[in-house]
């Protein structure tokens, strides 16, 4: 009777002590599951590090490969800057005021009313000059024109020596080898006629000389020269007067 009590007593004994095997068990079970799952999550991290890291070389190697092209550059960022609405620092403009004294004001004024004096006197001067140049000029026709012509010659082409810019400069040399020619002087008429060509290119005198030169070269047996001078006032001055003159003449010579 008292081997069962026994009996049953070791029984719970043993169920208890297996309850708690069983219970640590499955405490070390969810331990290695957990340590399981932290290792494959790092093995899965290390696993996609690597895969960019071999990306990323791959990348830079073909780049090293491949030439450089405009498309490779990159874009930059514009950046704008804000303006400053700082005023700009002022300047100093303040200026003394002197007032000239008597002495100064008397000297400037003589000053001014000889610069005055020297400009009208310098205007007079060359209006006389002016004038006495038109009077040497009248006088040398005048003597052009009442048979003189050695002397008329002489003063039309000192006249052109000395005042070579005076407007009628161009017609002194024209009237003298116009002279000459009466003379029979052929050579120093297109001498005339040639300065007038060379030296005054917008001369009104310039058609008159070309055609008077012409007629000088076939004086002087050169008709080769006086055609080709014929056929250029033609052709640069249609239609006036010397230009119908040049070709009537041309047309006698090639008859």
């Amino acid at each position: 009777m008292v081997i069962a009590p026994l009996a049953l007593l070791y029984a719970c004994a043993s169920d208890v002590a297996t309850q708690k095997d069983v219970a640590s068990l499955r405490d070390e079970l969810r331990a290695m599951r957990a340590k399981n799952e932290l290792l494959e999550a790092r093995m899965t991290r290390l696993e996609q590090e690597q895969a960019v890291l071999t990306a990323r070389a791959a990348q830079e190697s073909a780049a090293a490969e491949q030439p450089w092209t405009p498309s490779s550059v990159p874009s930059l960022t514009v950046v704008k800057l804000k303006p400053s609405h700082r005023a700009a620092p002022p300047i100093a403009t303040a200026t003394e005021v002197q007032e000239p004294s008597a002495e100064d004001l008397d000297a400037l004024l003589e000053r001014a009313v000889a610069d005055g004096a020297a400009s009208r006197k310098s205007a007079a001067d060359a209006a006389n000059a002016r004038a006495e140049a038109d009077r040497l000029y009248e006088e040398a026709m005048a003597a052009l024109k009442t048979g003189n012509v050695s002397g008329a010659v002489l003063k039309l082409q000192t006249f052109a020596a000395e005042h070579p810019r005076h407007p009628q400069s161009d017609n002194a040399l024209y009237f003298s080898g116009v002279g000459l020619m009466s003379l029979e002087d052929w050579e120093g008429a297109a001498k005339a006629f040639t300065r007038v060509l060379d030296e005054y290119p917008a001369g009104d005198a310039r058609m008159d000389s070309m055609l008077r030169l012409a007629d000088c070269r076939l004086k002087q047996n050169h008709p080769d020269d006086a055609r080709a001078l014929y056929a250029r006032l033609i052709s640069l001055y249609p239609g006036t007067t010397a230009a119908t003159q040049a070709s009537e003449r041309l047309a006698r010579i090639t008859q």
